[in-house]
């Protein structure tokens, strides 16, 4: 029998507000106005497949290393309009580089922030200087950094793989479950939180050596605009050369951010 195809009750938006670089400040996100509502259904469970191996095995090897990323995507209300994001990740030697840009919406804008080991510098396209924020004394760091471990949201997005096929040499098809703890779309930018009945399509290409290039996401939203999410990689395991900015290009955040 075909699936029964459900469209979510919901699809709300966490996305951290993009940091004012000036005089010191950072910016702070607003606040959720009220808690998130929490939905009980019940879950598929994932479908082995030898597809479904060889691809989280490709995204396992891409997770691991250095890579670089692209992300543009439509957002929900309230924020709405785009995000054009691009980046690059190291997990083992603690490196983030992210240049976002918002239009079209509520925050528009672009910031881009930098994390070196424990250390984040952010600017604004109006910032000749970068601010330094010490993320082991700031005061909710959470609020001004990406997440360490996953900022991109592709170690996440792996676990909710509940299905995939191959529909080329180079290309797979599956669903995943967008139910999480952590918000992990769009990836390289993750925010938008979903309340779904059921699994989400997804598609992924490779390349001649098996790396995976792009995933691409549709979210149906009951009378809204579907989200439409794509993400590509580049230059997997490569050194990402990303350093601290210079000393004459860098201030201080200002003391009310740190404990």
């Amino acid at each position: 029998m075909p699936r029964r195809r459900r469209t979510p009750l919901l699809a709300a938006l966490a996305l951290t507000a993009v940091a004012l670089a000036t005089s010191g400040c950072l910016g702070l996100p607003d606040p959720d106005p009220q808690p998130r509502p929490t939905l009980a259904t019940s879950r598929p469970s994932p479908t082995a497949s030898p597809a479904k191996d060889e691809l989280v095995a490709a995204l396992g090897r891409l997770v691991a290393g250095p890579y670089r990323y692209h992300v543009q995507s439509n957002l929900p209300e309230p924020t709405s309009g785009t995000v054009d994001a691009t980046g690059a990740y190291d997990h083992d030697a603690k490196l983030i580089d992210e240049s976002v840009t918002l239009a079209g919406g509520r925050s528009d804008g672009f910031v881009h922030r930098l994390v070196v080991d424990h250390d984040l510098y952010t600017r604004t396209r109006e910032s000749d200087k970068w601010i330094h924020l010490d993320l082991t004394r700031a005061r909710a760091p959470e609020m001004h950094a990406p997440n360490l471990d996953d900022p991109t949201g592709l170690a996440s997005f792996i676990t909710t793989i509940a299905e995939a096929t191959r529909t080329g040499p180079h290309s797979f098809k599956g669903r995943f479950d967008p139910h999480s703890s952590k918000p992990f779309m769009p990836i390289g930018y993750p925010g938008v939180v979903a309340f779904m009945i059921d699994t989400v399509p997804f598609t992924a290409e490779t390349d001649d050596q098996g790396n995976v290039t792009s995933i691409h996401m549709e979210l149906e939203i009951k009378d809204k605009p579907k989200l439409d999410m794509t993400t590509t990689f580049s230059d997997h395991g490569k050194p990402l050369g990303l350093s601290r900015p210079a000393r004459n290009k860098t201030s201080e955040a200002a003391g009310l951010y740190y404990k």
